[in-house]
């Protein structure tokens, strides 16, 4: 038993000692592994510092090009926005040069300096976007030496520009489009190089730089985004290269049209090489009176319903709210009621066949005075606030005071656009710029819509949103389009709500449409109840549930311009609020897609002409959740057109 005993006890013993020995040993490993690795990694250290030694000089003249790159960058643009054409190139081609010799250097270093590559590959992608950059600062400089050559004094205006002068800068513009086309594609060459970098490295430390640098490549590309249309659309115009011819429609929004007013007033504009041959504007009754007896056009129903018309008039041609239709629409009665005038009520005497139709509301005018300061006509001085009333006074009713026959009540309006057209024009081309903005906001607002009849020149209004048409949607769609029946001026004084809300009801979406209308108004001689022909597009196949708030029991639903349509005639009295109700369920179709899809958008067309103080959207789907919400809503204006979605989930 105690031999027993005492070889347990060396058995334990010899198993201790052979732990602490194989701790020994694990730890005498781990030394090793650590003296071993150390030493790699001092020689791998120390074969760094000498490839980099090696290549220090390659190093030195990479960073040297590519700071001398970007000093001629900076100054080059200096340079541009001084209008020091020459000088700007020459430093912008010099950038050129001391980044292609960058991207050199850049190349060479990538196939020796190993554990730098993801730096260098970083720093070759801005340095290609550097260099188009470069190329991009040339051709501009190259351009503005072209414009001064074309220019014999850059310091004019164009309204002092020979004609000679005006004929060889539109035909700049004409000729410099494509180039200028290009150049927007290089800036979005360069931001797709910059979206390639990766923020990791040396190069993190100049990230904040990068993010400047973009920030400014993509608003030059915004720059030349609205810019280049107007390179396009300026020369024909202008009347170059040939005459042009357009067709303007004054719409008083006052009184609300499908497509931004009642046309009281129309003009036309011929131009010849930058010339103004011709700009007059008539009372469209001029055009509509004389032809009475011999106009046989039937109006639309509601027109023939709520209006008592019984033929169709060029006055009221805008009755569609998609303006590529009205406006075709309004030069094909021009044409029929122009041809139709007796001899002695020949006041147009159009030469040749128009170019195009441009509709406006006041709301352009007196941004415009707002921007070039008061006009007088006559003793009569109008500004941005006044121009609307004193304007509507004068050719309703105080013509008659002043003497002045109502068959010239509204030649006022002609000298206006003519005496503005003459301030705009005598603007510097910087001032000029600034009133290009003005101009665009109003496009966005829609209170200026462009068609042509050329369907290259069409497409770019339809591209750049100028064209006024209904939108084609994938999606939810909806547009409100008042049409003032008879109600006088008394648009300016309603005030527009809209609540539209989409809940789902087992597999139908079903839409709550709420638009109400408050009467700010009186009884004046431009003020009364308010009666609209009201029509709601909606998108095609949706189907009718009920409505309430209108006056007449019948609803229309049609089908038009790939949306289907209900339609109400509604009254409000003065000091009183309206308050329509539509409930309608969306396609089938459309509702399957937005589940399989999981996403959902709602387009919602502004109808030019019109305020519409605020619109607001909420969604409520029972099975799915909306940007990983139960409920989701919005509130927002409806100045221009507003698009409003999200991501679907299972709940």
């Amino acid at each position: 038993m105690n031999f027993i005993k005492e070889i347990k006890a060396e058995s334990h013993d010899i198993l201790a000692k052979t732990g602490i020995i194989k701790r020994e040993k694990k730890w005498q490993i781990f030394r090793r592994a650590v003296k071993y690795l150390f030493f790699a990694t001092l020689l791998v250290l120390l074969a760094g510092l000498v490839v980099l030694s090696l290549n220090f000089q390659k190093i030195k003249e990479l960073s040297r090009a590519l700071m001398s790159g970007k000093d001629n960058i900076d100054a080059a643009t200096i340079f541009l926005q001084g209008g020091e054409f020459v000088q700007a190139r020459e430093r912008s081609i010099q950038a050129a040069t001391d980044f292609q010799s960058a991207t050199v250097k850049i190349d060479e270093l990538e196939s020796k300096i190993f554990f730098l590559k993801n730096d260098l590959e970083n720093t070759a992608y801005l340095t290609t976007t550097a260099k188009i950059l470069a190329d991009s600062l040339t051709q501009i400089s190259e351009l503005g030496i072209e414009m001064e050559k074309t220019l014999s004094n850059r310091e004019l205006n164009f309204t002092q520009l020979s004609k000679a002068d005006k004929q060889k800068f539109l035909d700049f513009l004409y000729r410099s489009y494509p180039e200028v086309n290009g150049l927007k594609s290089n800036i979005e060459l360069s931001l797709m190089y910059i979206d390639k970098i990766n923020y990791q490295g040396l190069i993190y430390f100049a990230k904040d730089r990068i993010h400047d640098l973009k920030n400014k490549l993509e608003d030059t590309r915004e720059t030349m985004v609205r810019v280049l249309p107007l390179m396009e659309i300026m020369p024909i115009a202008a009347g170059y290269p040939e005459k042009s011819n357009f067709l303007i429609l004054l719409q008083n929004n006052d009184e609300l049209r499908p497509t931004g007013g009642f046309i009281g007033t129309y003009g036309i504009v011929q131009a010849d090489s930058g010339d103004f041959d011709r700009l007059e504007t008539h009372d469209v009754y001029h055009l509509d009176m004389p032809v009475r007896d011999k106009i046989t056009t039937k109006p639309p129903r509601p027109l023939q319903d709520y209006l008592g018309m019984k033929k169709w008039f060029f006055r009221d041609s805008n009755w569609s709210p998609d303006f590529p239709t009205s406006a075709k629409r309004a030069e094909s009665f021009f044409y029929k009621e122009d041809k139709l005038l007796p001899e002695k009520d020949q006041i147009n005497k159009l030469d040749g066949e128009f170019d195009g139709v441009i509709a406006m509301t006041p709301k352009i005018i007196t941004d415009l005075l707002a921007f070039s300061g008061p006009i007088t006509i006559d003793g009569t001085e109008y500004n941005k606030d006044n121009f609307t009333n004193i304007l509507q006074y004068k050719v309703e009713k105080g013509y008659e005071l002043e003497g002045v026959p109502s068959w010239r009540r509204k030649e006022e309006i002609g000298k206006i656009l003519a005496e503005l057209k003459i301030r705009l024009f005598n603007l510097s081309s910087r001032e000029l710029l600034k009133a290009f903005d003005v101009a665009y906001k109003n496009v966005a607002e829609k209170n200026v819509l462009v068609y042509f009849n050329d369907p290259q020149y069409q497409r770019t209004a339809v591209e750049q949103n100028w064209a006024g048409e209904l939108k084609p949607s994938v999606g939810d769609y909806l547009m409100i389009v008042d049409a003032n029946m008879a109600a006088y001026k008394t648009d300016r004084v309603i005030e527009r709500n809209v609540n539209y809300k989409l809940v789902e009801a087992g597999d139908d979406l079903r839409a709550n449409l709420i638009v109400s209308y408050a009467h700010h108004g009186g009884i004046d001689w431009k003020t009364t109840k308010y009666q609209s022909y009201t029509r709601v597009y909606v998108p095609l196949g949706s189907q009718f549930v009920q409505a309430s708030g209108h006056e007449s029991k019948k609803v229309d639903v049609y089908d038009e311009s790939g949306k289907t349509v209900f339609g109400f005639f509604i009254t409000v009295e003065p000091k009183q609020i309206g308050t329509l109700k539509l409930a309608y369920k969306l396609p089938t179709m459309l509702a399957k897609s937005i589940r399989e899809k999981n996403e959902y958008s709602l387009y919602v067309q502004k109808q030019p002409g019109k305020t519409t103080q605020s619109l607001s959207v909420s969604l409520d789907f029972a099975s799915m959740k909306i940007n990983n919400k139960n409920k989701i809503s919005w509130e927002s204006d409806l100045e221009s057109d507003r698009v409003f979605g999200g991501r679907l989930t299972r709940k």
